[in-house]
């Protein structure tokens, strides 16, 4: 039976975890705010950062599949300890996707292969830094994309009487859908100039706050228009929300898939006892004709 894509599917529940996504975020970051603080301790505080990272994204998670009607209570402890799994994890395959693009970055250079590449903006880019940026951006964003069913079916599980969930359940699946929403997602930020804005609004922060200390032109407020600020907020939410939906679908789907493949199995087992039964009473006429 053809089944529409899942980045098409998951657009109607988008919406209906934005409307999740928006009650649930504020109480999430009231709650990990004062966690931040510890974060400026060697060591445990890079833990617990990626930890409150990865929780967020948990609670996304958690929102869609509420939005999908599989809404559970959930337990706080378990959330935070796949929080803390899989913000280890990811973090430790960044470093090494990190450290596979700066060397082929290293060999570039040795080969004496590097030239300047012309960025949308205008700007002339050398070429091999380039490279290594965007070759990581785009790794370890399929990465992410891969692991999102596991972190999903972790979030499915986080509740009081869950089973610990198995950290590969599902991996890949759904990775084109979900890569494809998020490139959208980016597309749609880099042109709605949201990323200008809050650099903009950075830069004039810091000449305020250091006006006097650095040798600077004065920097002009930068005019927006409340409307598109407040709709490009909005629309970061939502691919985001869009995101975690594709990765809710995909998880129902690939559970559906073990469960046919279960009652396959069982059927087939059920036939194979009932065949031999069956051989077995004819055996036994047999020797009873005789």
């Amino acid at each position: 039976m053809y089944q529409l894509p899942l980045l098409i599917r998951s657009l109607p529940l988008s919406f209906v975890t934005l409307w999740h996504y928006i009650f649930v975020l504020p109480l999430v970051l009231v709650f990990a705010l004062p966690l931040m603080v510890l974060t400026i301790i060697p060591m445990i505080g890079s833990l617990i950062s990626v930890t409150i990272f990865t929780f967020i994204a948990f609670m996304g998670y958690r929102c869609a599949l509420a939005a999908f009607g599989k809404g559970n209570s959930p337990a706080v402890e378990k959330l935070v300890k796949s929080s803390m799994f899989f913000g280890v994890i990811n973090t430790l395959v960044a470093a090494i996707l990190a450290t596979l693009c700066f060397g082929a970055a290293l060999g570039l250079e040795i080969l004496g292969i590097g030239s300047d590449i012309d960025a949308p903006w205008g700007d002339a880019l050398p070429m091999v830094p380039s490279l290594v940026i965007i070759g990581f951006f785009v790794l370890n964003g399929l990465y992410n994309c891969a692991i999102a069913v596991p972190m999903t079916a972790s979030a499915v599980e986080a509740t009081a009487s869950g089973r610990n969930p198995d950290p590969l359940f599902g991996i890949g699946r759904g990775t084109f859908s979900l890569a494809f929403v998020w490139i959208l997602w980016l597309v749609g930020i880099y042109f709605s100039g949201l990323i200008q804005f809050v650099i903009e609004q950075g830069v004039f922060a810091l000449h305020q706050a250091l006006g006097d200390r650095i040798s600077v032109d004065p920097i002009a407020v930068p005019q927006y228009n409340i409307v598109w600020v407040i709709g490009s907020i909005f629309y970061l939410m939502w691919g985001t929300c869009w995101y975690y939906a594709t990765a809710i679908i995909a998880w129902n789907d690939e559970v559906q898939r073990r469960e046919a493949e279960r009652t396959r199995t069982v059927e087939v087992a059920r036939m194979s006892a009932e065949d031999l039964r069956l051989l077995r009473e004819a055996r036994m006429q047999k020797l009873n004709q005789r």
